[in-house]
Order: structure tokens, then C-alpha cells, then sequence
């Protein structure tokens, strides 16, 4: 999902994505070489000089570079068994401001 090549860019496009595909298929990007589903997402207009996909901030919600803006998540499905918000994730899974999220 954050892959630069990917056909969903913008972090408006991305976000319209998760909620298509919300509750049936998922977005799905990596984290850690497992497979992530994003269930909901909003988009944060606030500039940023990091790479996309890399995470800005993990203290209540999920904070990632997403183009020039930031895509806040939070509701994941992380692997095949963990569903919940994403305070739950980071509490269990630690997430560390850089850590990346990848295409696959």
C-alpha cells in the first residue's frame, strides 16, 4: 500500500481505498513481513520530510508518511491474529518511530 509504484498515491486516494475495501478484502501493506490490514484510516494534512511508509509517531494512533501528508490508522488486522484498534497493536507489537511499512 505504500509502495511508490502502487496505482493509489495520494494519501486521499489511499484512505478512499481502505474504506472501499473495508470489511471484505482489506488494504493490506507489510509490517514486519507480515501482512497488515488497514480497516480504517484518515488523512492528516501536515508536511513531512520522511520516506513514505515510515512511521512518524505511534502513541494513540498509527501516524504514517503518506506523500506530502500523514496517514493516521486507527483499526488493523495484523496477520492472521490480531484484530483491533491501534492502540491494541502498539501496546502488543511496539512500533518504533521509523520502522517501516512496505509493499510487500
Amino acid at each position: 500500500l505504500f509502495k511508490s509504484s502502487s496505482t493509489v498515491e495520494t494519501p486521499e486516494e489511499i484512505e478512499r481505498f481502505i474504506r472501499a475495501l473495508n470489511p471484505f478484502i482489506g488494504a493490506v501493506t507489510y509490517y514486519r513481513n507480515y501482512i497488515l490490514r488497514i480497516n480504517s484510516a484518515k488523512v492528516i494534512k501536515k508536511k513531512h520530510d520522511l520516506t513514505a511508509g515510515s512511521i512518524i509517531s505511534c502513541n494513540h494512533y498509527l501516524r504514517i508518511a503518506c506523500g506530502e501528508d500523514i496517514l493516521e490508522i486507527s483499526s488493523v488486522q495484523y496477520g492472521g491474529f490480531f484484530i483491533g484498534s491501534a492502540r491494541d497493536f502498539i501496546e502488543r507489537l511496539e512500533p518504533k518511530k521509523g520502522e517501516m511499512f512496505t509493499g510487500g
